[in-house]
């Protein structure tokens, strides 16, 4: 048979991730084509499954994203190019679900906004309006807008195994974006326009020329050891009001 004239499709959850040629390739064992006895038919048996990948993805000499989304356990949808065969699977994508059924006492807020405490989605936390990672913010930081304002649908995030998270949150009147670490890093722009970048480690800024640093208004500095300011060349402050140093002691050294 020519090879793609007739498309088979399947349903499968992936069992190995672990492609020997880093091509994003899976082992699926599909549903009604391979048997789940896995005695019969271990995983390292299945055909590796190749992921299709978007147009926007140039997946060519090392350009285009890396297709590695996929975890053991995930569901996914595809066809076989050699429908007879069955050798040549091509995953067209990834199905999410609720693992143990909706409950029956699965409800709806009025708002839209789903009954959390009973629902156990496959669908990152944060899109559905619960914030699963601490705020971990002192009270002399800002007080950041976090993902517990979320309405589903309209925070779309992505969450990595690791915890890291993106946030594109359109919930009307509450629109953020959000760029977190696992770590409880993170950047984020809260709908007023603010931004908030936080590091709970050191922050390293470079430039490799000139830096410009234009504030429209006040600036305030507020620093909880020392400050070092070392400078090659001229130091010029100038202010056209007035210039105050407080101190219990000032010292002033020619070199």
């Amino acid at each position: 048979m020519e090879l793609g004239s007739n498309f088979v499709f399947f349903i499968g959850i992936v069992e190995d991730r672990g492609d020997p040629l880093m091509l994003g390739r899976v082992k699926v064992r599909c549903l009604n084509v391979h048997t789940f006895n896995k005695g019969d038919l271990p995983t390292e048996m299945l055909p590796w499954a190749t992921p299709l990948q978007n147009i926007t993805s140039a997946a060519s000499a090392t350009i285009g994203s890396a297709p590695v989304g996929l975890i053991v356990g995930s569901i996914v949808v595809g066809f076989f190019m050699d429908s007879e065969e069955k050798q040549m699977p091509i995953i067209l994508g990834s199905l999410a679900g609720i693992p143990g059924g909706v409950p029956v006492n699965f409800s709806l807020s009025p708002g839209g906004k789903p009954n959390t405490s009973a629902l156990l989605s496959d669908i990152p936390y944060p899109a559905r309006g619960v914030q699963d990672y601490d705020n971990n913010f002192l009270e002399t930081e800002p007080n950041s807008k976090f993902s517990e304002g979320a309405v589903y649908p309209y925070n779309q995030c992505l969450k990595t195994e690791a915890g890291h998270l993106i946030e594109w949150d359109n919930t009307p009147s509450k629109e953020r974006v959000q760029i977190r670490h696992a770590s409880g890093a993170y950047i984020q722009m809260d709908p007023a326009g603010n931004i908030v970048i936080k590091s709970v480690a050191n922050l390293n800024i470079l430039s490799a020329n000139n830096r410009v640093d234009f504030v429209g208004a006040n600036n305030t500095v507020i620093v909880k050891g020392a400050l070092f300011i070392a400078v090659d060349n001229d130091i010029q402050i100038a202010s056209d009001t007035s210039i105050l140093l407080k101190a219990p002691r000032i010292d002033f050294k020619n070199s």
